[in-house]
């Protein structure tokens, strides 16, 4: 059996040389934490991006926007509308 790694990032900074494709990496994954559990919250709930559309009043697309964004892109509304739709406050 192949070696167990706990993340993804550990995992290509042991078998990738390519540092700069490295750090690359570990800066998207970080700066999408939020968005991450988003879809991680989403996804608990049985929920698909289309039913939670309809719950906060947004577009599908806008869901799978919202899960694909930079934290740093997200709004304040934005989350706000998600979180509500999922009975949650932020």
């Amino acid at each position: 059996m192949g070696k167990k790694y706990n993340t993804v990032l550990g995992m290509v900074n042991e078998i990738s040389e390519d540092k700069d494709f490295n750090k690359s990496l570990e800066k998207e994954i970080k700066g999408r934490q939020i968005s991450k559990t988003l879809f991680s919250m989403r996804c608990k709930r049985g929920l698909t991006q289309s039913q939670l559309a309809e719950k906060a009043h947004f577009s599908q697309g806008k869901i799978s926007k919202i899960e694909k964004s930079f934290d740093t892109d997200l709004t304040m509304k934005d989350l706000a509308a998600y979180c509500s739709a999922l009975n949650m406050r932020i």
